[in-house]
């Protein structure tokens, strides 16, 4: 699928302090768009965007950063796209 959230905004880094997760431990996510609703993962935020990495049908990876209020967290067994580079165990 294609996800046109390019005309969504991104936040202004300046006055928006962005957080990152652990490398390959970001957590899981969907994001419901009028459209789409894509699984994927937040690999950033701020308190008002999420950037979400996610595979299209093409198999590309993309990268958005998309309005934090679309986005859902869920778990890994719930996403219908899985990492293959994920880390599942401390160690």
């Amino acid at each position: 699928m294609t996800v046109h959230a390019c005309d969504s905004g991104a936040p202004d880094f300046e006055k928006e302090p962005v957080t990152r997760p652990r490398y390959n431990r970001e957590p899981y996510i969907r994001v419901g768009m009028e459209m789409e609703t894509i699984n994927g993962k937040a690999i950033a935020w701020t308190p008002h965007y999420v950037q979400v990495k996610w595979q299209d049908d093409d198999l590309s990876i993309e990268t958005r950063w998309i309005p934090a209020a679309w986005v859902t967290r869920i778990s890994r067994d719930d996403s219908c796209w899985r990492d293959p580079y994920d880390v599942l165990h401390d160690e």
